[in-house]
């Protein structure tokens, strides 16, 4: 966010959610006080929400006229749709890249297990300002830290627990019960701690694979295949930045490629760590097969007239392409159980 300071709603979820569907009710910008006319919502909810849309770019404009962006036009959509996936995906796809929120969600990851009012002390810390003992002020701020919270609860990044005093913990499937539900084993639970900590977005989407492949009643695979290729992808960005490797001595791209490929990261990271080029060979194949693998399995559907008669291959195609993930980032992220 600007500056790296946390804006805050300083109103409840309930008030921002009625600011963001106020906007919606406009194509073009409009001034608060025409969006108050047309919706019946106080003033006072739209001044002290805007900061914190705009900096989520979720609204845009100027001091006097303002309107959603396209993202939080999605946002708008979904929170009128009633739909609670739609609504967590939207906040998720919001927040993802958000440097303070990062902060937020490694501190409960990090901890595994902490209180909500000393979550409340990171809020205002990375805000730079505690709120005031007493008065509106001081209370607006308390009602904003707690909206965040609200937020990356939403988006399935923690759970909020009905404890005394109340406790936050990461929104993870790593109790036993689910885990044998959705048959996640030990190998798939300490890849999602790790990456939780490291890169939540990429441990929501090796999480959402598991549990869509754990069902046989789907339309289509390519959620899941796509998901586990995006937990892979976005480990190798973090690990092996593109300019990094790139600058590297001797360092060629393959062709037709503007950027380093998968396979390119693994090595740079391995070698990284001294492994020899023979050490590092198994895991760069087993990624170029992710790659390969992910390729034949769209060509295939595409292929395909009746995609109801070949929907046991279509699975079986993307639990190969789930075991090339889970042997890449075992490797990637040092995991050996």
């Amino acid at each position: 966010m600007e500056d790296e300071i946390l804006y805050l709603p300083e109103t409840g979820y309930g008030t921002l959610e009625a600011v963001i569907k106020a906007y919606n009710t406009v194509d073009d910008f409009v001034s608060i006080a025409d969006i108050c006319k047309r919706t019946g919502t106080d003033r006072a909810a739209f001044t002290h929400n805007h900061n914190f849309l705009l900096a989520l770019k979720l609204l845009e404009g100027t001091h006097t006229n303002k309107r959603l962006t396209p993202l939080g036009r999605k946002l708008a959509k979904a929170i009128q749709s009633n739909s609670s996936d739609s609504i967590s995906k939207c906040w998720r796809e919001t927040i993802e890249k958000e440097k303070n929120f990062r902060q937020l969600i490694a501190a409960v990851n990090n901890k595994g297990t902490i209180e909500f009012t000393e979550l409340l002390n990171v809020i205002y810390h990375l805000r730079n300002k505690k709120p005031g003992p007493r008065g509106p002020h001081g209370d607006r701020v308390y009602q904003g830290a707690a909206t965040i919270v609200k937020i990356l609860e939403i988006a399935k990044y923690i759970r909020v627990l009905s404890t005394s005093p109340k406790t936050i913990v990461p929104f993870s499937i790593g109790d036993q019960e689910e885990n044998q539900v959705i048959n996640i084993d030990r190998i798939d639970s300490k890849i999602l701690t790790t990456l939780s900590k490291m890169i939540p977005s990429a441990a929501l989407s090796y999480e959402q694979a598991m549990k869509d492949l754990s069902t046989d009643n789907r339309i289509s695979w390519r959620g899941p295949a796509t998901d586990l290729r995006e937990a892979l992808r976005e480990t190798l960005d973090y690990l092996a930045p593109d300019n990094e490797v790139i600058s590297q001595q001797g360092f060629k791209l393959e062709k037709d490629q503007k950027y380093p490929t998968m396979k390119q990261k693994v090595r740079f990271i391995l070698r990284k760590r001294g492994l020899s080029s023979s050490s590092t060979q198994a895991p760069e194949d087993a990624t170029q097969a992710v790659d390969e693998a992910i390729s034949s399995f769209v060509r295939s559907v595409y292929g395909r007239s009746n995609l109801s008669t070949h929907m046991p291959t279509d699975k079986n195609e993307v639990l190969r392409v789930r075991d090339l993930v889970k042997t890449s980032l075992c490797e990637l992220l040092e995991i050996h159980i």
